[in-house]
């Protein structure tokens, strides 16, 4: 066991994530006021550290940045992209409504260039599930 905590990991997705260099496990948990934010634990144990500070829930599964030090998701359903060792965000979409909200994960490109994502798109009466890019 590595975590211990009173509220367990919480949230839309239950997915553990890992750095690239494994120093740290992330995962996402209720925080104090009781929203979905990401946190942080060494998988050697110790403490556990709130990395996101969003006053809304996270509505996705994190993804860590190739180089091991962004984490990119959706909250409030926009797509953030959050620095891991400091409290610095950017939104990096507009806010999506609707079938456009991104479902799933959001992942990165190899070369930290580009994030990948799911979307419903309509075309009359159907709807199909389709892949957007962000280039950064």
């Amino acid at each position: 066991r590595v975590s211990f905590t009173g509220k367990g990991i919480l949230g839309p997705k239950h997915w553990l994530r890992t750095t690239p260099s494994g120093d740290q496990i992330i995962f996402l948990s209720k925080d104090q006021n009781n929203h979905t934010n990401a946190f942080g634990i060494s998988p050697n144990g110790g403490s556990i550290h709130q990395l996101t500070f969003h006053d809304f829930d996270i509505q996705t599964g994190p993804a860590i940045s190739p180089d091991g030090k962004l984490l990119a998701y959706v909250a409030d359903n926009c797509i953030y992209i959050s620095a891991i060792d400091q409290k610095k965000v950017d939104m990096i979409s507009r806010k999506f409504s609707g079938h456009e909200v991104p479902i799933n994960a959001i992942h990165w490109s190899p070369d930290g260039k580009r994030l990948a994502y799911n979307s419903q798109v309509t075309n009359g009466e159907n709807s199909f599930l389709q892949i957007f890019l962000i280039d950064l």
